[in-house]
């Protein structure tokens, strides 16, 4: 609408009334409608579209075909244009292209493809965008070496398989349903079983097993059954009428008989998982997965599966890098007739000279809407730039990591590694890079990581070494935004329990990790759309019988059990086919007196289904790692009960700690055994300066039992830089091993 007080809102007015002064005057006009009135016949001339900065584009590029199908959309729905007076054309349309982003963006990608040996790799697609606005500063549609002129575009239309580069969102909509980045995750065997009756098996890139993780350790790497787990568990329920979460609480993991056989702690819809998650894709702007077609997905979808554009998961990202909210993509500042009359307007983008407010002028201010509370995106955003999280599978360096650059960063590949992603982002810029091939035909394994994370590199590293790109886009929030905490959350001291770092006979875990946590229930959308906290009713009161277990941190739990004679456990395991043979046995209240030697220890949180908590109490046996016992002890299996477990483990310094040279070094844990288990334990240390295992301390310190102690102590600058392997052995009556030494690898590193 004209504002009559500004100088060019008055100028308008008047304009109009002078002209219809004169028309009445001279008999032009009449008092009665001229519904017979239409738009001038004259030519006005083609449409021409601007980069932002004013310079014609050329009309058969990519973009400009992609701004063209938008620019009808935009008129009739939004400006009301009548379909004769678009039919004419003659528009100037100035776009939110920037011609310099976009050559960086197209010479990244050309000269990376071109680079291509044996990665089967010919074609790549870059979408750059300023997440604050939505604005489209640069566009590649398609690289093909056999077309440089290619006018397909893959970036605005290519449906791909958008693969790892959902994980993301998968973990996000864990966090809205009570997840924390600390929750525990079982990557150990799977089998799941599709609706179309096959079994799918998600494998990890590196063919291993990594036992319990974090979600920031399988977000951070990539990992595939993590990921699969974690949309499964979206759609979790609890048949237990008493128990009505979706939450493993302290009643799920009280003790059972072996005569009620496996139990599901939980149960999986992966319809409603896939709902949620498709659902929330939506939120973001990525329409082209529907819950309208929830029959074309499985529960593979974030490891491949599900069609996306570039665009549509580049502007997804870009609800991370905003705090949770979405601005949708657009590729339009302003829209003006031939002779000038403003049309359309996107947060003040029309030009000062050459452009004149008009009767029909549609001004929109930046249209964002929270879709995402701002403190998982903050947490996701946190765990993709954790560079050090990620090196386990990404190697200490890898062309995700920019030194000084507060960027987050995703890969993504797909089962049949027909699509290749990298997504990053700072708060100010969000790069998306598929890379492939237009037929589909597969590449190489890892492209993902070979093609296209170079692609992404070269061009966020060329936009924050160019001064005069950076200024392009005019105030702005600091570049690291994205990684400050919001309110609401909170760093919070952990226990590392992942992968085996709990082993069997632990009775306490000294934190060493810091993770963020939220202080209050998370904010999701109602039916409005407005982000309201969730809640969750995990039971806490116990019957005043039975097993006493408690949740004590982010899937670990504390309960008082009792190991098992080998001849019970022999019995138990044959006469009810268990799949793996229990070694301890949770201690019931009320046959607390018959088990002195009962002892509180510390235990993971299997996965809810049987059939996946059997195949994680199988690694866990293999590896030496707690997980909750599932029996209930009964008065028969606690006669005779076997002498107290020898208990040796270290809990400070964790594996792969880098410790400063001037700290002073408590190693702490536990060595518990009665002096007719053992004789002594001792502690050795091999590398730096030591070629060999040498001894720390003196041994006649060391013949009683400790727990949860210091086991001894390395003075500051005791040892110089380097990498280091601690093992805590225990000497028997015979003067050999006890049993296999524990062993922590750690590095001392200068400062």
């Amino acid at each position: 609408m004209i504002n009559p007080l500004t100088r060019a809102g008055g100028l308008v007015v008047m304009g109009l009334v002078i002209v219809l002064v004169i028309a009445l005057m001279t008999g032009c006009a009449s008092s009665q409608p001229a519904a017979s009135a239409q738009p001038s016949r004259q030519d006005p001339g083609p449409t021409v579209y601007y980069d932002r900065n004013g310079s014609p584009l050329d009309d058969g590029s990519p973009f400009v075909e992609y701004a063209s199908r938008e620019l009808t959309g935009l008129l009739v729905n939004d400006v009301l244009v009548p379909s004769g007076e678009i039919e004419q054309g003659g528009f100037r349309v100035y776009t939110t292209l920037d011609i310099n982003y976009q050559t960086l963006a197209e010479a990244a990608a050309r000269q990376e493809i071109s680079a291509q040996v044996g990665s089967n790799v010919s074609d790549a697609a870059v979408v750059i965008l300023n997440p604050s606005t939505g604005e489209i500063l640069a566009m590649v549609g398609s690289i093909d070496a056999s077309s440089p002129n290619n006018s397909t575009n893959i970036a605005a239309d290519g449906l791909r398989q958008p693969g790892g580069a959902l994980k993301p969102f998968v973990y996000a909509a864990a966090l809205e349903q009570g997840w924390t980045a600390a929750s525990i995750i079982w990557d150990t065997p799977v089998d799941i079983l599709l609706p179309d009756g096959s079994t799918f098996q998600p494998a990890n890139f590196d063919s291993t097993y990594h036992g319990p993780v974090s979600v920031r350790q399988a977000l951070a790497n990539d990992y595939n059954i993590p990921a699969v787990q974690t949309l499964r568990a979206t759609g979790a329920y609890d048949p237990d009428p008493t128990d009505r979460n979706t939450v493993i609480d302290a009643y799920d993991l009280v003790g059972i008989s072996p005569e009620q056989g496996p139990q599901n702690l939980l149960l999986y819809d992966d319809l409603l998982a896939l709902d949620y998650l498709v659902g929330l894709m939506n939120r973001t702007g990525v329409t082209s997965l529907s819950t309208d077609s929830l029959a074309a997905y499985d529960i593979s979808l974030p490891v491949g599966g599900g069609m996306v554009t570039p665009l549509e998961l580049t502007g997804a990202y870009g609800v991370l890098a905003n705090g949770g909210v979405y601005v949708p993509p657009t590729p339009f500042r302003c829209v003006t007739t031939a002779q000038g009359d403003i049309l359309y307007e996107y947060a003040g983008g029309c030009p000062m000279e050459g452009t004149t407010p008009s009767a029909r002028t549609v001004s929109v201010t930046l249209p964002g809407q929270p879709v995402l509370d701002p403190r998982i995106a903050f947490i996701i955003s946190n765990i993709l730039a954790d560079e050090q999280a990620r090196q386990p599978a990404f190697g200490a360096t890898s062309p995700l990591d920019i030194p000084g650059l507060p960027t987050a960063v995703k890969t993504g590949s797909t089962i049949d590694a027909s699509d290749a992603w990298t997504v990053g982002y700072t708060r100010n810029v969000v790069v998306g890079v598929w890379a492939g091939n237009a037929d589909n035909t597969p590449t190489v394994p890892g492209a993902d990581l070979t093609v296209a994370a170079p692609i992404w590199n070269t061009v966020l590293t060329g936009i924050y070494t160019n001064a005069a790109l950076l200024d392009s886009l005019g105030d702005r929030p600091a570049d690291d935004a994205h990684l400050q905490a919001p309110g609401g959350v909170s760093a919070q001291l952990i226990c590392d329990v992942s992968r085996a770092n709990l082993r069997e006979g632990m009775t306490s875990c000294t934190p060493t990790l810091t993770e963020w946590f939220l202080n209050s229930p998370a904010l999701v959308p109602d039916s409005t759309g407005e982000l309201v906290p969730t809640t969750q009713s995990p039971v806490t009161d116990l019957p005043e019988t039975g097993p006493q277990p408690q949740i004590i941190g982010p899937g670990v739990v504390r309960v008082e059990v009792v190991p098992l004679e080998a001849e019970v456990v022999a019995q138990l395991t044959t006469t009810f086919a268990l799949p793996v043979e229990p070694r301890y046995c949770q201690v019931p209240v009320e046959l607390r007196a018959e088990a002195p030697d009962a002892q509180p220890l510390l235990f993971l949180v299997p996965p809810p289904l049987a059939a996946d908590a059997a195949n994680a109490r199988a690694w866990a046996r293999a590896s030496g790692v707690a997980i909750v016992p599932e029996y209930t002890c009964t008065a028969e299996m606690l006669q005779d009960q076997p002498d107290q477990v020898v208990v040796a483990n270290i809990t400070f310094p964790p594996s792969s700690a880098e410790i400063p040279a001037s700290a002073q070094i408590d190693v702490t844990g536990s060595v518990i055994f009665t002096p007719e288990q053992a004789q002594f334990y001792k502690l050795e240390i091999q590398g730096g300066p030591f070629e060999q295992f040498v001894t720390l301390g003196d041994i006649e310190d060391n013949r009683t039992a400790v727990t949860n102690g210091v086991l001894t102590t390395i003075q500051a600058y005791g040892l110089p830089p380097g990498e280091y392997t601690l093992q805590l052995v225990v000497i028997g009556p015979d003067s050999n091993w006890l049993q296999d030494p524990y062993v922590v690898r750690f590095t001392v590193i200068e400062g």
